[in-house]
This record gives structure tokens, sequence and C-alpha cells, in this order.
């Protein structure tokens, strides 16, 4: 067997076994999800008199882009705080601004790029913010035509939010990395992103009701 046949092989099987792995990974999480959908897991709030945005509130004070930060951000309750998630402040802060952007992390020591994400929110103003502006329809057609390693079981489409909001859900994938499950609304002139990695349609969809129910996104208790 030549050596180009059998670097081939090679290749292949730890492909397999890589995509073996996150599937696990998946399937724990999918569990997780799962038992909150069915009212047996930790659905919480942040810690009460835990402000998951301290950190972020006085950059954005000066921005124009009315704010929704969830209250809700999965796993929920104790386990951000237990798990050291922190948001960080990624865009926003001029006064002139037509979006900011919020991503959560875990640190310290997270390892850099993709590992240390978690998850991201935004807000845009819709007809100032240019090609920043997320596009739920085109995102939706990456998603049905794409080829990916493996997929969440739920497809993209419309989901309902409070005050009569109709919002769009976006499934995870996962490709190079595995993807944000996003929900993405319009309120006005703004339109607003909430996701969080390789989440459940029930957990994103809960992240933006708490994101339009309690905008600031403290909790009782909270600064």
């Amino acid at each position: 067997m030549s050596n180009k046949k059998i670097l081939r092989i090679g290749l292949a099987v730890l492909s397999a076994i890589a995509v073996v792995s996150l599937s696990v990974v998946f399937a724990r999480g999918d569990e997780r999800f799962a038992a909150v959908a069915e009212g047996r897991g930790d659905r919480e709030e942040v810690a009460p008199g835990y402000d998951l945005y301290h950190n972020v509130r006085p950059e954005l004070e000066g921005n124009p882009v009315p704010r929704r930060l969830p209250s809700f951000v999965p796993p929920g309750g104790r386990q951000i705080v237990e798990e050291n998630i922190i948001a960080t402040l990624v865009a926003g802060t001029e006064p002139d601004a037509v979006h900011y952007e919020i991503e959560f992390v875990f640190a310290p020591g997270c390892g850099g790029a993709t590992a240390c994400h978690w998850g991201r929110v935004s807000g845009y103003v819709r007809d100032r913010a240019g090609d920043i502006v997320p596009d739920p329809e085109r995102s939706a057609v990456y998603i049905n035509e794409g080829e990916f390693a493996k997929r969440a079981p739920n497809p993209p489409g419309d989901v309902e939010l409070p005050n009569g909001i109709t919002g769009y859900f976006l499934p995870w994938v996962l490709a190079a990395y595995a993807s944000d499950a996003a929900v993405i609304w319009d309120e006005g002139p703004y339109r607003y992103r909430v996701s969080v990695k390789g989440g459940s349609k029930e957990e994103v969809v809960e992240m933006a009701r708490s994101a339009i129910l309690n905008p600031t996104g403290q909790t009782p208790g909270g600064d």
C-alpha cells in the first residue's frame, strides 16, 4: 500500500473520530435541552443579584439603539456564574453607532478563538447598518442548501414571540466548527439577534422572549 493511500485512510479515520466526538457532545447537549423543554432542567434567569452585563453597560450608555439584553442565557441560573461566562462588548461604543454587539465568552483561559465563544446578542438600525444587519432569509438558504457534518433537528422558520412579534429561528450546523442557533426579530426600525452555540430551538426562543420582556437583562437583586 502506498504512503499516499495510507495517509488518506488515516485522515479519513481522524475525520470520522472528530465527527463522532462532536456528535457525542451535541447528543449530551440535546439531552439537557430536552430536559429544559420538559420542565426538568434549569430554565432560570441569570442568578439573582448577578449582573451579566455589568462590564458592558457603561460602554453602551451613548449607543442610540435600544437594548434588548436577555435575562435568560443558556444554560441558565447559577450555571452561568459557575461556568464563568462573561459578556464582552464587540461593537457599539461610538455615539453615532448604528448597532451594538455583545459576545458571551468563557474566561479566563478558554483557549482563544471559537473555543471561547458561547453566544451573542446584537441590535441594529435596519436602514442604516447596511450589510452587517442579519439577513434571516439568506442564512436559511445557507443552512438548507449547505453540506454539513451534522445539523440541528429543527429547520429554520418563524417563531412566535411576546407582544405579537414574529421572529425567525435559525438552527446550528456543524461544519469546521459548531455555529450558533439564533432568533432574529424586528421592533420598529430595529433588528435584534440572540444566539447560543449549539443551542436548541427552545433555548434561543426563551432567550429572545426574555430580551423582549425584560430588555435591561437585570434580575431581581442585581445592581
